[in-house]
């Protein structure tokens, strides 16, 4: 590896650690009271090495929930259904959602409970609008080839979305507070809703 490549890396790795540090004392100790310095302190660098990667604490939350979103479409992407029939890899995309937000409780916390980042708020959640962003835009197209290939019957788009998103949020939230859930208990919930909201879809 060359020196400049060495370099490169260590700061990705820097930036991760601020990243995940800000996501830790955000779902610790919510938003007024996270400050650039204290995300500092907990890495052990000086508040100066943070404003080398983030100009203000504005910036570097909407950072962390913008890398979160990153990482969570690179897993929907990655889920392997892509030339499976339309509602498979709409059940896909519900066994990634709530196993990322298991996976990542605290970024999971402050991203859909508190409403932070540039483009994350509680009018856009409630709005036609949010059919077109990150994994929400997922979701539609999958219930809209769905519909197309007749595997659904055909239903205003936008309630759908907004009914499913809301299930797997709660299923998620429920998960994420529940930690004394074993790996088996937390499958049959996931799949048991799962299949109400594949059976729902189904009835015409």
């Amino acid at each position: 590896m060359s020196v400049r490549a060495r370099i490169d890396s260590e700061k990705q790795k820097l930036r991760r650690l601020i990243l995940q540090a800000t996501t830790d004392l955000l779902a610790r100790e919510g938003f007024e009271q996270v400050s650039i310095r204290k995300v500092a302190s907990r890495i052990g660098y000086s508040a100066t090495t943070i404003y080398l990667y983030f100009k203000n604490k504005a910036d570097l939350i909407d950072h962390v929930v913008d890398d979160g979103f990153a990482r969570f479409m690179l897993r929907l992407g990655n889920t392997g259904a892509g030339d499976s029939p339309p509602l498979r890899q709409l059940v896909a995309g519900m066994r990634v959602y709530i196993a990322f937000a298991l996976e990542n409780p605290n970024w999971y916390r402050v991203t859909f409970s508190s409403r932070l980042g540039r483009s994350n708020n509680d009018a856009q959640f409630l709005t036609e609008a949010a059919t077109r962003e990150k994994g929400f835009a997922v979701l539609a197209a999958s219930l809209t080839q769905a519909m197309a290939a007749g595997e659904i019957p055909k239903r205003p788009l936008y309630p759908a979305v907004q009914t499913i998103w809301a299930t797997l949020h709660g299923i998620a939230m429920l998960l994420i507070n529940s930690p004394q859930a074993g790996i088996k208990e937390q499958r049959r919930v996931i799949e048991g809703y799962i299949e109400l909201i594949v059976n729902g879809l189904r009835v015409r």
